[in-house]
């Protein structure tokens, strides 16, 4: 499986219903708190956004070296379009 898509192999395992040690049951609730807090935060959703984007072009154009991150590392863009996105649904 692949860890990007289902998470850590640790993860996987719990959701299989696979014997977790006290140990390996801390480590999962740490993992989902950060899952957690990076799901509230807009500037990683973003940045994810960002790359994923990136690396398609990058795949797309044959480009083997970091282009997303020379080309989408503007920060002023991505608050532009929240701005923009926060305007057309009205919301705050």
């Amino acid at each position: 499986m692949d860890s990007v898509v289902y998470g850590p192999v640790l993860i996987q395992r719990y959701t299989r219903g696979e014997y977790q040690t006290d140990a390996e049951l801390d480590k999962i609730a740490e993992i989902v708190a950060q899952w957690r807090e990076r799901l509230m935060d807009i500037g990683w959703s973003l940045h994810c956004l960002n790359k994923h984007m990136a690396q398609k072009a990058n795949e797309e154009d044959n480009y083997k070296e970091c282009f997303w991150e020379k080309s989408f590392s503007a920060k002023q863009t991505d608050k532009i379009l929240l701005t923009q996105i926060i305007c057309q649904t009205g919301r705050m």
